[in-house]
């Protein structure tokens, strides 16, 4: 077959490239063939060697919930400021919590460091760091181990390969949040998965919780209640002093018994001079009539010895009245009511003139005169009124000193009285507060106990048999293409780059092939190539 060169200033020939194609497939079609197979052959035993790895995947949804709406107890003591955070900013705090460092410790602790290096498996760089760690002389550096910087470094290389495992992944208006692991087998990628969620429900917890806020309201509620009781007995004991459960009222109190009685003074006051301008007004009629009877010539002489005594019998009368009126009134009230003491007073005075002014021989008892007994009998009722006037204000005064001593001393108590309730009053109000701060603390540690938090996991880590690495129809569909680009580059390789030269008539040998000879440049236009008779 032969395929004349183009000439110069001949028309495009488009069938000419396919010419070529078919020309580098016939010459090289082997070399093709056998790098495409080359290419299939290597992906399908890539495929069947290399490790499986198999995929986890779960889903968080991030409700609005205490912790978003929420404010810690320590913070609600003071003034409270309002603060609006978006959902958005909700959303991007929890994406950035879920992928911190401490979440990937605490889940290579719950698991072990042992297990999550054991799952990558073989790596062709194990001989090399292998033979780098022989030639440092080990971790230690100096030829001894160090158990403690070995731990370290064992969780170091655990924490980066768990970092490298899993994917957090959440859409832009969305509140579901998806986390996948990638592992060797399907139980360990559930099991890194389940690690991982319990370490970032527990970080979570921590970030919106104030440690010791239950124990600093603890120590705070059992110390205002010492001070309170404290205070309270020391308020108990200054109203005991005072006799009154508050100085208004005891002061109230006292102030109307004060007036009261000042009352009775003054009219006891009052009835004693009255009482003692009526005996002078009989003493004097008394006088008159002793005087008259002298002057008639009978004087007292001529009164009758033995006569009854109706003066000293009146008075024993009125004894007895007064004696009567004293059992009446102590039926109805004590011993210190004024009236009792009032009837007594009179009866006191009433019995000392009878066993004083009655003896045998007194001139004013022994006088038979009606005229005289009347008066006589009215100033000895006058002197015992008197005497009872003079007993009561004297027990007036001394109640009345006993009020105002009283009074005195609740005004000196009642600063200290005041100061202790409103002590006692701040107390208590500082106590109920702090009282259910401390209820508040304890539900926010029973709520991070039981682990309830605003973030639940909708769809738990899954269990999938299927590995999702290698991925077969990508790495066949690649060599697929390798092989095809290959093919190709090895038939553009092998196309003719110089003029061919036309095999001579009478050279039968293959007619399939085309002898390419080199061409002298500088040789007209035209020319016979070099052989050609």
């Amino acid at each position: 077959m032969q395929i004349p060169p183009p000439e110069i200033g001949a028309p495009f020939d488009p069938i000419r490239p396919l010419r070529l194609v078919i020309l580098a497939v016939r010459r090289c079609w082997k070399r093709m063939l056998g790098f495409f197979v080359a290419a299939i052959g290597i992906a399908l035993v890539g495929l069947y060697f290399a490790p499986r790895e198999y995929g986890s995947d779960a889903k968080l949804f991030v409700r609005v919930g205490r912790e978003t709406v929420g404010l810690d107890p320590t913070v609600t003591t003071a003034g409270v400021v309002s603060l609006n955070d978006s959902r958005k900013t909700e959303m991007n705090s929890v994406l950035d919590v879920i992928a911190t460092r401490e979440v990937f410790e605490r889940t290579a602790e719950r698991v072990g460091p042992e297990v999550v290096l054991e799952q990558g498996g073989w790596s062709p760089l194990d001989p090399v760091m292998g033979v780098l760690s022989m030639a440092t002389g080990g971790s230690g550096g100096d030829g001894e181990d160090d158990p403690e910087l070995d731990r370290i470094a064992l969780r170091e290389e655990a924490v980066r390969a768990l970092s490298k495992s899993f994917q957090v992944d959440s859409s832009e208006d969305s509140s579901v949040i998806e986390v996948s692991c990638v592992a060797d087998s399907p139980e360990l990628a559930r099991t890194l998965l389940k690690a991982f969620l319990d370490s970032f429900q527990s970080v979570y917890l921590e970030m919106y919780r104030t440690n010791g806020s239950y124990e600093f309201f603890e120590t705070q509620v059992a110390e205002l209640r010492r001070r309170y009781e404290r205070s309270a007995d020391l308020l108990r004991e200054a109203k005991d002093t005072i006799g009154a459960a508050t100085v208004d009222g005891r002061r109230a109190s006292l102030q109307h018994q004060i007036e009261q009685i000042e009352d009775r003074v003054l009219l006891a006051e009052v009835e004693r001079d009255a009482e003692i301008a009526a005996r002078d007004a009989l003493r004097s009629a008394l006088e008159d009539v002793l005087n008259r009877e002298d002057s008639s010539g009978t004087g007292v002489a001529g009164v009758a010895s033995g006569s009854p005594d109706d003066a000293a019998d009146a008075l024993r009368k009125q004894v007895q009245g007064l004696e009567l009126r004293e059992q009446e009134l102590l039926t109805r009230f004590t011993e210190q009511h004024p009236e009792v003491i009032a009837v007594r007073d009179r009866l006191v005075g009433a019995k000392s003139l009878l066993s004083g002014s009655n003896a045998p021989g007194d001139p004013e008892a022994v006088s038979t005169d009606p005229t005289f007994q009347g008066l006589h009998l009215r100033s000895l009722e006058r002197r015992v009124d008197r005497e009872a006037l003079d007993r009561r204000l004297q027990t007036l005064r001394s109640q009345l000193e006993g009020l105002q001593a009283d009074l005195r001393t609740l005004n000196g108590r009642e600063a200290e009285v005041n100061r202790l309730q409103g002590e006692v009053a701040l107390l208590a109000a500082k106590y109920t507060e702090y009282s259910e701060r401390l209820e508040q603390a304890r539900l926010d540690r029973d709520i991070a106990a039981e682990r309830i938090t605003n973030v639940n996991v909708v769809q738990p880590p899954t269990f999938v048999l299927k590995p999702v690495s290698p991925r077969k129809p990508l790495v066949l569909a690649a060599a697929f293409v390798l092989g095809c680009v290959g093919a190709g580059a090895i038939g553009l390789l092998n196309l003719p780059t110089d003029r061919p030269a036309v095999a001579s008539e009478g050279d039968e040998s293959n007619d399939s092939e085309i002898n390419f000879e080199p061409v002298d440049e500088k040789s007209p236009v035209g020319a016979a190539p070099p052989g050609a008779a």
